[in-house]
């Protein structure tokens, strides 16, 4: 069942049933026929905080696993394959988390430290491949990842160049 929101902003925009910052009509129908207001409970910038961080936490545990299998010279292709759905899963995690930030919270703007955890994104979802392809340098990958882990919470903390 739809319902639609019906709230004045102010006296000018009476005739109007979506904040004046949604210009756009196809944004605007869907805010206004949302099923019981969830398109807007899942707009708060806190659920894509809890996305970008269980995204990470997915990835970081997932690489830890497939270190852990290639340290100890296993090949075991089910530990590979959850490792890897799961690595997949945090990544895509950390991309919608991230770009929801970005527009509901730093309104679209690419400052420095957005770009650097980007890139920081790019390199984890290479490592993958280099993890599984070459198990003999799996302390050098533990420590990349370490590194890489440390960098982008440095830069979400600190925020340089803004």
């Amino acid at each position: 069942m739809c319902r639609i929101i019906t709230t004045n902003w102010s006296s000018q925009e009476s005739k109007s049933y979506f904040p004046p910052r949604l210009s756009s009509p196809s944004i605007a129908a869907s805010v206004k026929l949302s099923a019981n207001g969830f398109f807007l409970k899942f707009m708060n910038p806190q659920v894509y905080y809890l996305l970008h961080i269980t995204g990470g936490l997915l990835v970081f545990l997932s690489y830890g696993l497939l270190i852990a299998r290639s340290w100890l010279s296993d090949d075991n292709r089910s530990l590979r394959k959850f490792g890897g759905l799961m690595a997949g899963i945090g990544l895509f995690l950390i991309l919608l988390g991230g770009f929801g930030l970005l527009a509901r919270v730093y309104q679209n703007q690419w400052y420095p430290w957005v770009i650097l955890k980007l890139v920081i994104w790019v390199i984890l979802g290479g490592l993958i491949a280099l993890i599984n392809r070459k198990p003999g340098l799996s302390k050098v990958w533990y420590w990349v990842t370490l590194f890489l882990g440390l960098t982008a919470a440095w830069a979400a903390y600190f925020k340089p160049g803004m």
